[in-house]
């Protein structure tokens, strides 16, 4: 069994022509935050880490406490039983410390309101901002989460001051990032997709909207089209909404992946294996049958719940609509994906 047994398989991209990510000093690098288990996605990718440079990661205080993943996820049945484990294991302290992280307070998430009160909320940020700069000044890189939390719906959440604090207390940066994807669908252990960005000196003539902005399209630009979320987006395409012929829609599947990979797209390493159809039509019989798509004299039509919006956190958003979740991943290239998807 793999060390990532949570995972069905870590697949790696990158610009480049080697899978590698370069980051010189001072660097920061940044991530969307998707899952519990980016931590363990990210200890995987260091082997891909061209620097010898340490870094300083904050993360907040409560995760190096005992029972940490029972407390936070309150789960039940076997997964009650595994996080125990992995607890008792004190498996997410050494990830941490295998990236060297730093722990750091998280005034919004906790008290905020009463830190808010008693005027102590400015002096927990920035002594947590003082911890981090410390760490970049004596010769470490800085690798953050810049949401602060995980991605609300799937697609990348707006962004905190953090990145802009930073780089008003030290120059001379350079940014570079890493946009991690989870098909939750297509296996029974999520498949991850994890694109590796190139460096760049951190835009000075930018103000913090717009740093923000183009940080959180950077990411999002990057991120790969999968099973999972290529079929759920497909979904919400006009022909779906008045249904569409089985074997039309199969057909034109086969010839929208074709145009696809002649696009500049970031494509699954799994189009290009021999069962690679076979998982979109198993896709298929899974959306049937759990009534998103219904199949009625051999017309595909979405159903209702494919159109609930659930007003819950990253989780249970997930659990509640997984189509829509994964759409939502790729938000950024919805327009040209679905414009091609018409022209066919």
């Amino acid at each position: 069994m793999s060390r990532y047994f949570l995972l069905s398989k870590i697949h790696v991209y990158s610009k480049n022509k080697q899978p590698s990510i370069e980051i010189k000093y001072p660097s920061i690098i940044v991530s969307n935050h998707v899952s519990p288990l980016d931590v363990t996605v990210l200890a995987y990718l260091s082997r891909f880490v061209e620097t010898t440079t340490e870094y300083t990661v904050p993360a907040r205080e409560d995760i190096l406490k005992p029972n940490f993943l029972v407390k936070e996820f309150k789960p039940k049945g076997g997964l009650k039983f595994l996080l125990k484990f992995l607890d008792f294991a004190n498996i997410v302290p050494f990830l941490l410390n295998f990236v060297s992280a730093i722990p750091v307070k998280r005034p919004f998430r906790d008290d905020a309101r009463q830190l808010l009160k008693t005027g102590e909320l400015r002096r927990h940020i920035d002594q947590n901002w003082e911890v981090i700069t410390k760490g970049i000044l004596s010769g470490k890189n800085l690798f953050m989460f810049p949401e602060g939390t995980y991605t609300d719906d799937g697609y990348v959440n707006s962004l905190r001051r953090g990145i802009n604090l930073v780089r008003e207390k030290i120059k001379g940066l350079y940014l570079n990032h890493v946009c991690l994807s989870y098909d939750y669908l297509s296996f029974s252990k999520p498949d991850v997709h994890a694109t590796l960005g190139n460096l760049e000196p951190l835009a000075t003539n930018l103000n913090d909207e717009e740093l923000s902005k183009y940080i959180r399209d950077s990411i999002a630009k990057d991120m790969v089209l999968h099973h999972g979320n290529l079929l759920s987006l497909i979904c919400f395409s006009n022909e779906f909404k008045t249904g569409i012929s089985q074997k039309i829609f199969f057909d034109k599947l086969k010839s929208y992946l074709e145009v696809l990979k002649s696009k500049s797209f970031l494509l699954s390493k799994r189009f290009f294996e021999k069962n690679s159809f076979q998982i979109f039509q198993e896709l298929v019989n899974k959306f049937i049958k759990q009534k998103y798509l219904s199949l009625e004299n051999l017309q595909l039509s979405i159903s209702k719940n494919i159109l609930v919006k659930p007003n819950e956190r990253a989780e249970k958003f997930l659990k509640a609509n997984p189509i829509l979740y994964h759409k939502n991943q790729l938000r950024f290239h919805e327009k040209q994906l679905l414009e091609i998807w018409d022209s066919l």
